[in-house]
């Protein structure tokens, strides 16, 4: 049967309101429509109750899987929200620009890249850093700042670090996340729509 986006959102967020367990992982799989709990080794049994709980309460909407070996973070988190920054010269002075990620895309061939405003790559700040560490990002390939006729404002940087994993998801101010899970064309006044943490 299949589970519905609520449904998928509110196993995840149990699973998200647990304190930080050590070689486990979960996300939301679209293709399996349940959120996947990866447990790896080293997991030890009162935690690996803590998870196995969780998850009872939602039946097959949450399915575990056991992998050998441990998980080691190597790669940099990058959601939209998330302070993004550029440095740049200009007229014989140096500028840091100071932006907000918008949210992560990925082509046809799932090469990734973010969406942001291309007013912040106006004035030619085009090599991208993650604001919280300094982490590189990677180079705008494209970007547009429109004029009272024309108001488009849209920038698209591509991922050059193999070391930063783009996700799907939106960072609130409070460090809680929420699942992008549309998309739609936008006009003045518009609210964001994104599910709730």
């Amino acid at each position: 049967m299949p589970h519905s986006t609520a449904e998928l959102d509110a196993a995840k967020s149990k699973l998200d309101s647990m304190p930080g367990i050590p070689n486990t992982a979960w996300s939301i799989d679209q293709s399996s429509n349940q959120v996947e709990v990866q447990i790896y080794e080293g997991v030890s049994p009162t935690d690996r109750d803590r998870i196995e709980q969780a998850a009872a309460e939602y039946g097959d909407t949450v399915r575990i899987s056991e992998h050998s070996g441990k998980i080691e973070r190597t790669a940099y988190d990058m959601r939209g929200g998330l302070g993004i920054t550029s440095e740049y010269s200009s007229g014989g002075s140096n500028w840091i620009v100071t932006c907000s990620a918008g949210f992560n895309v990925q082509n046809s061939s799932g090469k990734k890249y973010m969406l942001t405003a291309g007013h912040c790559m106006n004035s030619g700040a085009v090599t991208w850093h993650r604001r919280s560490g300094d982490i590189p990002l990677g180079r705008a390939t494209e970007w547009y700042y429109g004029n009272n006729t024309d108001q488009s404002d849209y920038g698209v940087v591509e991922y050059t670090n193999s070391n930063v994993t783009p996700y799907g998801t939106i960072q609130y101010r409070d460090g809680s996340t929420g699942q992008i899970t549309r998309s739609a064309s936008a006009f003045e006044g518009r609210r964001s729509s994104v599910s709730a943490p």
